[in-house]
């Protein structure tokens, strides 16, 4: 007898084929990631075992990454892997809505701001801040500008503001001036001054003018004009009149 052999060793080194995953993309929070499965091929095994895991960095506001990675492994132990990138980003500004509409009010009235509300769809925190700008003059006349910003985690920052106009068109008021009287020669015309009053202006200036209607003799009539002005210019006049008689022999 004579005897020969020949052995055929049957490998498997050629790793599974993957393909089709998601291409790397970047979406807009409050989107959540969703990827997109590769497809498994070998031509040894046609039951690939296919795994993922996720990579995920992600920061305090929930920006960042998050990294799939797929691993498809055959009968024989050969594997290979892909992955898809998803960035989350957060460049949306938050939403501020509702503040006071501008307005004019009269002094003495303080100025009340209405605040706004602040809605974001990925920070239920956001900070909200206001500045107030005043452009009011000596007499306490002008405007005052409330600016609130929103800041949210992400550092997008949206901005509402509010103005409120104070004025001043009520004039003093002057009371207490003497009335009209007549008096005899010699006497002399005495005034009783009136007094004023302003709900803006603790200071009103009150100037007088008279005028004198008297004939030869000294006869006739003086009037006296009081005028009161507040610091906005606004103004009211008082008068008393005083006649002058000579009817003694």
């Amino acid at each position: 007898t004579a005897t020969v052999s020949q052995t055929i060793t049957i490998e498997d080194t050629t790793p599974p084929t993957l393909s089709g995953q998601g291409a790397d993309m970047t979406i807009q929070c409050p989107d959540v990631p969703v990827f997109t499965d590769p497809t498994t091929s070998d031509e040894c095994d046609p039951n690939v075992t296919l795994t993922f895991t996720d990579d995920t960095n992600l920061g305090a506001c929930g920006f960042g990454t998050v990294t799939r990675i797929w691993t498809a492994t055959d009968c024989a132990g050969n594997s290979t892997s892909v992955a898809q990138t998803i960035t989350i980003e957060g460049t949306t500004p938050p939403v501020l809505t509702g503040q006071g509409a501008d307005a004019t009010i009269q002094c003495p009235a303080v100025a009340v701001f209405t605040d706004p509300t602040v809605s974001d769809a990925c920070d239920p925190s956001v900070v909200v801040t206001s500045n107030d700008i005043s452009n009011i003059d000596a007499c306490g006349l002008g405007t005052i500008t409330r600016t609130w910003t929103a800041t949210n985690c992400a550092g997008n920052t949206a901005t509402v503001s509010q103005t409120i106009t104070i004025e001043d068109t009520t004039p003093p008021t002057l009371s207490g001036q003497g009335a009209d009287m007549t008096i005899q020669c010699p006497d002399v015309p005495v005034f009783t001054d009136p007094t004023s009053s302003d709900e803006c202006d603790p200071n009103v200036t009150v100037t007088f003018t008279d005028d004198t209607n008297l004939g030869a003799c000294g006869f006739g009539t003086v009037t006296r004009t009081w005028t009161a002005m507040d610091c906005a210019g606004n103004t009211a006049t008082v008068s008393q009149t005083i006649t002058i008689e000579g009817t003694t022999p």
